[in-house]
């Protein structure tokens, strides 16, 4: 691909069909799904393709193939529900479904736009595709595999998903969501003259006067009859007054709370599947006091105010403030203890916390956890750890100045999934690389990176040397995870 043209043929463009079996499963097609107000896809992100195609391997076997790469346009402040449909629609083809029975409950319209023939007509399990997020866009990925699971869409399976790549996804819930205006007591109700409240009434005039606004600004709020062509001028100053979409349970500001995460994770949205590799990218733009577990921005913040601000707001958030309290402040999660660089720390499914009926058939669960006695005691009364807060590991205040840093490994706490943690440098080898470059499916491969916020990586090109490193091993990451597979369905043959 011509990466001159980057910004113009990435955005909704479909991807060329392939009748090679092989080629099908050796270069799958990456699609970007972007998060909270991303509107802008390539246009923002810049020219980093040519950097996800620096892997040591294609230098060495004189490959010049590369990877097919678009970003799926989607609701840049609906609910996950409603941004995974229009992501499944976006990549097959058809008119947006969102489903009779959410539509009715959420009080907008069933089905959505035409998405015509799709980037990705062919998507199947024989022609999967990587996905990669950032920020709800992980999270949008990770409730469209939950919708696959569990046969919402026709004909659908999980495994049409051969990886899921995160960057710093709220999976769990982000309290920036309460410091912006969602009250501590009755989300999803707004605080009025709060940010929040300010954001929603902008949305309202943008998506108001949407048919004259550039197609790059595009809100996807069809559905909701929002746009002068399909409300007056006094039902606008209603919703101005009071937003039946923001304050609603179908929108992306409820949909990052504590109460919203745990309700889906009660669902078993999160789940890992055995066809399927993970992989997410944790920031952290905070330091540990010397005295606790206490954290605070660090001075780098500053050139980015909103930023240090906020990552200071999330560092000293009191939990117990929220009602009804998020269940990690008494459950007994078993939580990565502090790694050194390079250093894996690996931790299987329990099925002390992990109903049997939920886990997926292709997923056999290891009854092993590993205990971490400063998030934990080692001995507790399960009566009284029900009753009686635990002392939060330093997890919960680090943060990359929007999402903490527990939320952004994985849905779900580490005692119920399969996860593999390192804190690493770009550019270095990775202890996947010591293990002989073979990545696990059905395990959450977690990278923590220090000193880095919440846009350090992507949306914003700047070309930098982490921004750089960060999309070579982006590329080498898929190649390792296609390699796999590859191995995997030989064996399988073989048998």
């Amino acid at each position: 691909m011509d990466t001159t043209d980057l910004s113009h043929n990435l955005i909704d463009a479909q991807i060329p069909s392939t009748t090679n079996s092989d080629s099908a499963l050796s270069l799958c097609p990456l699609v970007i799904v972007e998060g909270f107000f991303g509107t802008a896809g390539a246009l923002l992100w810049g020219k980093f393709e040519e950097y996800m195609h620096l892997d040591e391997r294609d230098e060495k076997s004189g490959s010049t193939a590369r990877r097919q790469v678009v970003f799926a346009s989607v609701g840049p402040v609906s609910s996950l529900h409603d941004r995974a449909c229009e992501l499944y629609y976006a990549i097959k083809g058809g008119v947006v479904d969102y489903g009779e029975a959410h539509s009715s409950a959420n009080n907008h319209k069933r089905f959505g736009r035409d998405r015509g023939a799709g980037l990705y007509p062919q998507w199947s399990t024989t022609h999967p595709i990587h996905m990669l997020g950032h920020s709800i866009g992980g999270s949008t990925i990770i409730k469209l595999q939950h919708m696959l699971a569990t046969g919402f869409f026709p004909d659908a399976h999980p495994d049409m998903i051969l990886s899921i790549s995160s960057i710093s996804s709220p999976f769990r819930g982000t309290q920036l969501s309460y410091i912006l205006g969602e009250r501590l007591t009755s989300a999803p109700s707004v605080r009025p003259l709060s940010l929040g409240s300010l954001f929603t009434k902008v949305v309202h005039v943008l998506s108001y006067v949407s048919p004259f606004l550039p197609t790059w600004l595009d809100f996807h709020t069809e559905s909701r009859s929002m746009s002068l062509y399909e409300t007056s001028v006094l039902e606008l100053c209603g919703q101005l007054w009071k937003s039946d979409w923001a304050e609603s349970r179908d929108a992306t500001p409820f949909d990052v709370t504590f109460g919203a995460a745990e309700e889906r994770e009660g669902e078993g949205e999160g789940r890992v599947w055995g066809g399927t590799w993970y992989r997410s990218w944790a920031a952290v733009c905070t330091k540990k006091s010397d005295d606790g577990f206490a954290h605070a921005p660090i001075l780098a913040t500053l050139l980015l105010p909103p930023m240090y601000i906020c990552s200071k707001l999330l560092a000293s958030f009191d939990y117990t403030a929220v009602k009804p309290t998020p269940s990690f402040i008494f459950a007994n999660e078993t939580t990565p203890r502090h790694t050194s660089p390079n250093e894996v720390i690996i931790t299987d499914e329990s099925t002390t916390t992990v109903p049997p009926s939920t886990i997926p058939p292709n997923i056999i669960p290891h009854n092993t956890t590993i205990p971490i006695s400063r998030s934990q005691p080692e001995k507790e009364d399960p009566e009284r750890a029900a009753l009686i807060p635990r002392v939060l590991g330093e997890e919960y205040h680090a943060n990359d100045g929007v999402v903490p840093l527990f939320s952004q490994w994985h849905p779900l706490a580490c005692s119920a999934t399969r996860c593999t943690h390192e804190e690493t440098t770009l550019g270095e080898k990775s202890t996947a690389d010591d293990r002989g470059g073979v990545p696990e499916p059905g395990r959450w491969h977690v990278v923590t990176l220090n000193d880095a916020h919440h846009l350090s990586l992507v949306p914003l090109w700047l070309k930098s040397r982490r921004q750089r490193e960060f999309w070579v091993e982006v590329g080498g990451w898929l190649r390792s995870v296609e390699a796999a597979a590859a191995a995997s369905e030989r064996d399988n043959a073989g048998r």
